[in-house]
Parts: C-alpha cells; sequence; structure tokens
C-alpha cells in the first residue's frame, strides 16, 4: 500500500468508531467520530479534536415564555446525574434572524450508548420530565 493511504478495513475501522483513539498512518489519522481518514498536513489539521463517544441535544420551546426560567431550572436538574461526561442547559440567544423557536437547548455528551441509557433510569431523569413537559411546547432530539 503507498505511503499516506490507508487501507479499507481501517476505513472501516474509523466510520464505525471502533477506534479508541486516533490511529496515525502516515501524514493521515483514523479518527474515532470522522467517517474519513484526516490528512493531517492539511489546513484542517488544527480543528481536529478527540470527540465523545454521543452527543444529546435536545431543543425545547416553552408553551409561555414566562415559564423559560422554571425550563431551565427543571432542565438543570439533570446535571446532578452522573453518567454524562459534559452537560449543560442553555438559553438560546435567538441571534438568527430566521428561527426563534427554540427557548433552551439541552447539551449532554456520554462515553457510551449504555452511559446515556444509565442517564435516562436515573430517577432525577424522571423528575426533570415532570418539571418540563407540562411547561414545553416543543422537544426535538438528536443523538449524533
Amino acid at each position: 500500500m503507498p505511503a499516506g493511504q490507508l487501507s479499507r478495513r481501517s476505513a472501516a475501522l474509523c466510520r464505525c468508531a471502533l477506534l479508541p483513539a486516533p490511529l496515525v498512518c502516515g501524514s493521515f489519522a483514523l479518527i474515532p467520530g470522522y467517517d474519513r481518514p484526516v490528512n493531517l498536513s492539511g489546513p484542517q489539521a488544527a480543528h481536529v479534536t478527540q470527540r465523545p463517544a454521543l452527543r444529546h441535544i435536545v431543543f425545547f420551546s416553552a408553551k409561555d415564555k414566562a415559564d423559560i426560567p422554571a425550563i431551565v431550572e427543571g432542565l438543570s436538574l439533570l446535571g446532578q446525574i452522573p453518567h454524562s461526561s459534559f452537560f449543560e442547559v442553555r438559553r438560546n440567544t435567538q441571534n438568527d434572524a430566521l428561527s426563534s423557536e427554540v427557548d433552551v437547548v439541552v447539551y449532554a455528551e456520554f462515553d457510551s450508548a449504555e452511559a446515556m441509557a444509565r442517564y435516562k433510569a436515573d430517577p432525577i431523569y424522571q423528575k426533570a420530565i415532570d418539571i418540563v413537559r407540562p411547561l414545553r411546547d416543543l422537544r426535538i432530539a438528536a443523538d449524533i
């Protein structure tokens, strides 16, 4: 195989995120979470970071804008659950003139799908749902 090229098997490992850490081969690297080898000598190399196994992003809108602080407070309870490696609740700054539907965003990172399952099984998770569900209108979740 020519220098700087990765085998089809190595590229498949990268796509499947089976690598626990970046694998460097010449001027290329297989990085978990990326769908193709990264050229370490290219301009994008400075922007490559280690990514968590799973990122959980949830968007909420309030039925009544006066309830946004209560929604933030209820969702902030989720930060007490120990299974996420990173967690934050943020109020949308609504700086985008084309979209103002989202009021609150939850962002969490997990080391595995199992960690996320334990997070959702925690009693605090249900408590947060019980507080927030009656106050919210829209809820859109994405796991990447």
